[in-house]
């Protein structure tokens, strides 16, 4: 039976979670469940979702962390973009001079 830990960020939002089988072994699953990586306790390695060595020990829950901080980064080019775009159709700016036509 595998135990699960549930990893929140400091809104009680959840990022992920950890599910840990018997012998030590971990695999980390984002908030949809996609498979990030995962800690081998015998070799004492944890890996990312390719198979390659990402660090020495069980720095598995730093997984969630990365991805999250992707996640975020998307979200915020996601509303600049759109930031952007309204700006340039209430204030009708061209793009290539960069003033107000």
């Amino acid at each position: 039976m595998a135990a699960v830990n549930v990893i929140r960020d400091f809104h009680e939002s959840i990022l992920g979670k950890i599910e840990t089988d018997s012998s030590g072994n971990k695999v980390v699953k984002d908030f949809h469940g996609r498979i990030l990586g995962r800690y081998d306790n015998a070799l004492d390695v944890t890996r990312d979702v390719y198979g390659r060595i990402v660090a020495r020990g069980d720095t598995a829950v730093g997984l969630l962390y990365k991805d999250g901080d992707k996640q975020r980064y998307a979200k915020a080019s996601y509303i600049a973009r759109i930031c952007e775009a309204y700006y340039s159709a209430v204030f009708r700016t061209n793009t290539t001079t960069g003033g107000i036509t």
